[in-house]
């Protein structure tokens, strides 16, 4: 199935290998920018264009997101991040990442959708670890860098015994 997906600017893409991040969506900055793959976005979202994404504000139906799937479902040759239209966000009560409970008969979802071809898909809010609103293209007047993961995620702090 074509995908629209990201990456960081200036980041090789090997094509044999998964395509995952090592640090988790909620250490991303506020704002951040990736690179579009795939055509399945067209007419609206062409290859290499260099979208901004929110990692604070709300998303709603109708607006381009990033979803961010499992690293561990994430086929070889996949991208973990990708851009859809989100058509119906997650219930409030779903947590990301979570197996629903045992008892329940409730797999909550996300449905977005994708232009090329014109297909509506749903992803299990269990699969992903996150969802960001898409802000649009990087304007032209706007640089951008690229950091590594160091200087992306906060520290991690020693436990005192």
């Amino acid at each position: 199935m074509p995908n629209t997906a990201v990456r960081a600017a200036g980041e090789a893409m090997p094509a044999d290998k998964r395509i995952t991040f090592s640090i988790h969506p909620n250490e991303m900055p506020e704002v951040y920018a990736m690179i579009v793959e795939g055509d399945c976005m067209l007419p609206y979202i062409k290859t290499g264009t260099k979208l901004m994404f929110s990692r604070t504000e709300a998303y709603r139906p109708g607006d381009m997101v990033i979803l961010f799937r499992r690293p561990d479902l994430v086929k070889p040759g996949e991208h973990q991040a990708i851009v859809k239209r989100l058509v119906l966000p997650p219930a409030p009560w779903a947590k990301f990442g979570v197996d629903r409970h045992p008892k329940s008969e409730v797999d909550p979802v996300v449905i977005v959708e994708m232009f090329n071809p014109r297909r509506q898909l749903a992803y299990s809010v269990s699969g992903l670890q996150g969802i960001h609103k898409c802000l649009g293209p990087v304007p032209d007047d706007v640089r951008t860098y690229m950091v590594s993961d160091d200087e992306i995620a906060p520290p991690k702090r020693k436990r005192r015994a």
